[in-house]
């Protein structure tokens, strides 16, 4: 009789939890066919069976059952972007495109040792890496280093972002507000609606929402030509951080086209601290120049990269013929 209550128990459960994932993956689905800018790629009456199905119920939690089901959701829109995220754990495609097969060596290099902030001077030329970064408090960070530079005493400056793999846009963007003035950045773009990125004193604002406050510890007297290093593995926030600089004056990208996160991601809560960020919209920049794919540079240099060894890094020789 033990085994027998058991059993029901466990079948009961094992009803609960298919029935719990099938109302989670339609609310994915749903979101998804109304929200997505890549809705109209798919047969939705073909598409949802197959993603309900790939839910994988022997999974011990919410996320593990939901992800294989969100790649097949993800691979049949071409959406490299959106994705899965519990706490640190992200999920995307089920067959991602490889965003490093453009890389070359030293480039992997440097990302294998670990992507970090990096200043320097090369003759009056001032250099600043800028890796990704999640945590808000890093735009202090960021700040600091570049304020080292003395900027004002310089005859140009480099703002290298092709290890910037991606993470708070915002934290980015203060890290660089000593060099940018007041004013539109850039924009989102979802649904033909346009919301402001605006530097305004020590706040960044998109729309009418304060996206970060920073103390400002010094800014430019007088105009400084810019050179902005771009590569295969400037990504998603790392390629609105180039956005925010696009169209401004005495700014020129060098480098390679960006990886191409560039779309705007909504973040919708599908239980606890399980979400879902699915790709709803553009990027455009100050001038309202839209960006569905990538950031191209305005002069192309493929690989020569040389992180260890910047006098032979072919993109900053290019960058500093440019700005002497």
């Amino acid at each position: 009789m033990r085994s027998l209550y058991f059993v029901i128990v466990v079948l009961f459960l094992g009803i609960q939890s298919s029935v719990a994932q099938e109302k989670q993956i339609e609310k994915i689905i749903s979101f998804t066919k109304k929200g997505s800018i890549y809705t109209d790629n798919v047969d939705w009456d073909s598409l949802t069976p197959k993603v309900k199905e790939a839910v994988d119920l022997n999974a011990n939690t919410t996320y593990d059952q939901l992800a294989p089901a969100v790649g097949v959701l993800l691979d049949a829109l071409d959406d490299s972007h959106s994705q899965l995220t519990h706490h640190d754990k992200r999920s995307g495609r089920a067959h991602p495109t490889d965003k490093f097969e453009r890389l070359n060596d030293s480039t992997k290099s440097i990302l294998r040792s670990g992507a970090t902030l990096h200043i320097t001077k090369l003759e009056n030329i001032g250099y600043i890496r800028i890796p990704g970064s999640h945590n808000e408090d890093d735009a202090q960070i960021f700040m600091e280093a570049l304020c080292g530079l003395d900027i004002n005493s310089l005859s140009g400056l480099i703002i290298d972002l092709r290890i910037n793999t991606g993470g708070n846009m915002w934290t980015m963007i203060a890290g660089l507000a000593p060099i940018l003035e007041n004013g539109i950045l850039g924009y989102f773009e979802q649904d033909s609606y346009l919301s402001e990125w605006k530097l305004k004193k020590n706040k960044i604002y998109s729309g009418k929402n304060k996206m970060i406050r920073f103390k400002k510890l010094c800014s430019l007297e007088e105009p400084l030509k810019i050179a902005v290093l771009l590569g295969p593995i400037t990504a998603s926030s790392g390629e609105m951080t180039a956005i925010a600089l696009k169209g401004k004056e005495y700014v020129k990208f060098f480098g390679e086209r960006t990886a191409g996160y560039v779309t705007v991601n909504n973040q919708y809560n599908i239980e606890g601290e399980l979400y879902y960020q699915l790709s709803s919209g553009y990027c455009l920049d100050r001038d309202k120049n839209e960006y569905r794919n990538y950031v191209e540079p305005d002069i192309e240099i493929i690989g020569g990269d040389a992180f260890n060894y910047l006098q032979k890094d072919q993109k900053v020789i290019k960058a500093m013929e440019w700005l002497r």
